[in-house]
């Protein structure tokens, strides 16, 4: 199925590489907090946070001419739904296996998603610069249940802007929206009734980043220790080497204008 996949992308010395500001900027944003602790920048006022926030959204919103784009870099909405169905049905990474690996909800394994979806972006041919992690860190709650960040995987959407593959929710979604939906679902919802402005930053990373700490990258002792993580992640790269090696499509059409 993820071999069908509508894929775009553009080689490093397409034009596109060299003129496109927003995702220079998402860089420049990026190396602000890239070898620290995200907890360490979230000691700001509110009225900061909630202008770095806006200025993220605005970032990600970037567009381009996508006449420049050529082989490798950005991905079709059809795509990003396949990739959604994808996990959707996962043995491992479906969302609605998170009983089987996480029955007390303590890990919540967004985490452990996030990374296979990583995985499964590179493995059919997404440029690793096209991929990203966005964070959502704060007082996240709902009813009774509270945590303290979640973390989806994005790639370069072809129209511009960003895809969230979030198997937590119905389908793909810009990363606007998922912005909005994070903020005003889980952040918003147990204070509408003082209208409060939640405590919640959003933060884009290098994909391989694992967690909020001190920019901690996989390394396989850590995702195999079960006393952790069960056995999440040898199952997820056991399923992984067992699968049939994709086959890029020979030929990619151009993506149809909405």
């Amino acid at each position: 199925m993820i071999k069908t996949l509508l894929l775009l992308a553009l080689t490093a010395s397409s034009p596109f590489a060299h003129a496109d500001p927003s995702l220079d900027r998402l860089t420049e944003i990026e190396r602000e907090y890239a070898e620290s602790d995200l907890d360490a920048h979230m000691d700001i006022s509110p009225a900061e946070m909630a202008a770095r926030n806006k200025e993220l959204k605005r970032v990600l919103q970037g567009e381009f001419d996508n006449e420049l784009l050529e082989p490798g870099m950005a991905m079709y909405s059809e795509g990003a739904r396949d990739l959604f169905k994808e996990f959707a049905r996962h043995p491992v990474a479906s969302y609605s296996l998170r009983k089987v690996y996480d029955p007390e909800g303590r890990i919540g394994f967004c985490f452990g998603r996030a990374m296979a979806i990583h995985l499964e972006l590179l493995r059919a041919g997404i440029d690793k610069r096209s991929i990203r992690k966005i964070w959502a860190v704060g007082d996240l709650a709902l009813g009774s249940l509270k945590w303290h960040h979640h973390v989806a995987t994005m790639v370069r959407a072809s129209d511009g802007g960003w895809w969230v593959i979030d198997p937590m929710w119905e389908g793909p979604m810009k990363a606007t929206q998922w912005m909005f939906r994070m903020r005003w679902l889980f952040a918003k919802w147990p204070r509408l009734p003082k209208l409060e402005e939640p405590r919640l930053r959003f933060f884009v990373t290098r994909p391989e980043r694992f967690g909020t700490e001190l920019a901690v990258k996989y390394k396989r002792e850590e995702l195999f220790n079960e006393e952790s993580y069960g056995s999440f992640f040898k199952d997820l790269m056991k399923h992984n080497r067992e699968r049939p090696r994709i086959e890029r499509p020979a030929k990619l059409a151009r993506p149809r204008l909405r």
